[in-house]
């Protein structure tokens, strides 16, 4: 009997010992799965080099590393791990460093040369001197107006009369020469800027766009006092300055171009119905109308190149450089953004957290989330290359996976899932297991702010088109003294695709309410306003 207990005790402490063994074994092979589903996963999804590496040196530590060197492997992974912490918390030293960017020489020489015309048959030559000539406080009108937006409302949204609005009358005359300046550019078919990277961008959008506003002041006051002739011509000088937005390669320049035709059909639309003396300017206002001509295929595929150079901007903020040409990554992309942000918002005099709490957020992160913010720094490391021109270069190729969008017979009425409403999961994965860090995401919500492009297209084409169903529509009021019952009416004196709205291809829809009426597309309403 006392052997045999002997002999039990002996299993019995021969098992307690084999537990921990068998518990090393258990753990040991379940971190070898691991690790190897996540390098399957690594290949499946094209991970960076350096997440490859990264699984492969902790598969090597639990297979090929002999046993008794696995303690040491381990014991370094975690004073690295302490070391990275450590980093983490110490405040960032940024003497000396600047937000790298990125080298557009060669692309913008490319652009340059792809467009050249003469001097004197290039409008933008004509636009610098004018912007040369006339100072900005010349034009001391928007002084004027800016001071009382009720006389802003009434001459700029109606006709109005000199000797209603002496003062104002009398900074047009003042301003005569430039608006005479305007009218002979106009008459320039071409216009080819200089270009420019985003890092100078260029103050003439906002002085075209001053101008146009200065025009449909002079045109609200030709129409008041009669001038139907004048007031034709200055439409004519702002439509032609769309057009010559248009031609430029960016999309900025086109996005200027539409707000400037949007504005000036807006205000000829009111002429055209409210008018009761154009009966002989409405041929020549339908031609105006008609020069008008711009193809969303043709634009799209002129601004390509240059947006695609733009994009590989957002690569550059990623990456820092000091006055050695040492190049790191940025241990704060944003915060050169957040500091602009801060100082607007100071300047304007604005309560960030009472008007907009979730951006408030941005601008004045907390300590736990600066932190965080350079906590990122590390997965970067991981999966953006140490050269931002290498990186611009990745992104690059994400884009041109888009160029089908130029093709004539692609379909803008499907539109891709918005990137922003991806799952978190997915967001994780672009993070991680794509080589260039959000290369992919950045390619696609750029192209999915060409469908918002193209809706602003469009909607100035319905515009356009009611337009020239407007004319038609005065027309038949002028010779029947009422309006016509329905577009049937007129369907010969205006071209068939007026009809027509380019939104769904059906027939732009058209009320008669007895003593007025309504024209509207299924994107805007083109009468009344």
């Amino acid at each position: 009997m006392a052997l045999e207990k002997a002999e039990d005790k002996m299993v019995e402490q021969d098992q307690k010992k084999k537990k921990p063994g068998l518990i090393k074994k258990i753990l040991r092979w379940l971190g070898i799965g691991i690790i190897t589903i996540l390098f399957l996963l690594a290949l499946v999804f094209h991970a960076p080099p350096k997440i490859f590496l990264l699984i492969l040196i902790f598969l090597a530590a639990n297979t090929a590393l002999p046993f008794p060197y696995r303690k040491y492997f381990w014991l370094t992974a975690a004073g690295v791990v302490i070391a990275l912490i450590v980093w983490i918390l110490l405040p960032i030293n940024n003497e000396g460093w600047q937000p790298y960017q990125y080298n557009f020489d060669k692309e913008l020489q490319k652009l340059q040369t792809q467009k050249s015309i003469p001097p004197e048959e290039n409008a933008a030559t004509f636009y610098n001197q004018l912007m040369e000539t006339y100072d900005a406080n010349d034009y001391y009108i928007f002084d004027l107006l800016n001071s009382d937006s009720d006389t802003w409302d009434k001459i700029f949204q109606n006709p109005w009369r000199s000797e209603d609005y002496p003062e104002i009358h009398d900074s047009l005359e003042h301003i005569q020469g430039a608006i005479d300046t305007l009218i002979e550019i106009s008459e320039i078919k071409q216009c080819a800027f200089p270009i420019s990277d985003p890092y100078s961008p260029s103050d003439r959008n906002s002085a075209i766009r001053g101008w146009a506003r200065l025009l449909v002041i002079a045109i609200n006051n030709d129409i008041a006092e009669g001038h139907a002739d004048k007031a034709i011509q200055k439409f004519a000088a702002i439509l032609q300055m769309a057009r010559h937005q248009y031609q430029q390669p960016t999309s900025i320049d086109y996005l200027h171009g539409i707000g400037v035709e949007g504005l000036v059909l807006l205000h000829l639309n009111r002429m055209i119905v409210e008018s009761n003396d154009l009966d002989q300017h409405l041929n020549i206002i339908d031609k105006v109308i008609l020069d008008i001509k711009s193809n969303w295929n043709s634009i799209f595929a002129n601004t390509l190149e240059y947006d695609k150079m733009v994009t590989k901007t957002d690569i550059a903020m990623y990456y820092e450089i000091n006055t050695k040409g040492r190049i790191r990554l940025s241990r704060d992309p944003w915060a050169k953004l957040r500091i602009f942000g801060r100082e607007l918002y100071e300047f304007e005099g604005i309560d960030i957290n009472e008007t907009k709490p979730s951006l408030a957020y941005f601008l004045y992160p907390s300590y736990l989330e600066q932190k965080l913010i350079k906590a990122q720094t590390i997965l970067r490391w991981f999966t953006m290359p140490s050269d931002p021109e290498k990186a611009a270069e990745m992104l690059g190729t994400c884009l041109d996976k888009y160029d089908f969008m130029t093709e004539a017979d692609f379909d803008w009425t499907i539109k891709p899932e918005n990137p922003d409403s991806l799952p978190a999961w997915m967001n994780v994965y672009r993070i991680i297991f794509y080589q260039l860090h959000f290369d992919q995401l950045m390619a696609d919500k750029w192209a999915e702010s060409k469908y918002s492009s193209h809706d602003l297209y469009l909607r100035t084409l319905t515009m356009r088109r009611g337009s020239r169903l407007l004319l038609a529509i005065k027309q038949y009021y002028n010779q029947h003294d009422t309006w016509p019952p329905d577009l049937d009416s007129i369907k010969t004196t205006a071209p068939a695709e007026a009809f027509l709205d380019p939104v769904t291809g059906k027939p732009l829809q058209y009320e008669n309410h007895g003593e007025h009426f309504s024209l509207y597309g299924k994107l805007i309403n083109i009468w009344p306003q």
